[in-house]
């Protein structure tokens, strides 16, 4: 009984260092876009194509 706790216990341990390795693998870090993995969708980080910045009347 007390083994398979323990043993539940590693797996879920893995899975759990599993998740955040994969999750971490991810990230689309900007600080220094000439090195490590860059994604090539940048959501949120410039206006889309279709909007057009509205004229001030003055």
């Amino acid at each position: 009984m007390r083994r398979a706790k323990v043993m539940q216990f590693v797996k879920n341990m893995g899975l759990v260092l599993i998740a955040g390795v994969a999750l971490s693998g991810c990230a689309d870090d900007s600080s220094d876009p000439a090195e490590g993995f860059h994604s090539k969708h940048h959501m949120g980080q410039h206006a889309p194509k279709w909007y057009k910045v509205p004229t001030v009347q003055q």
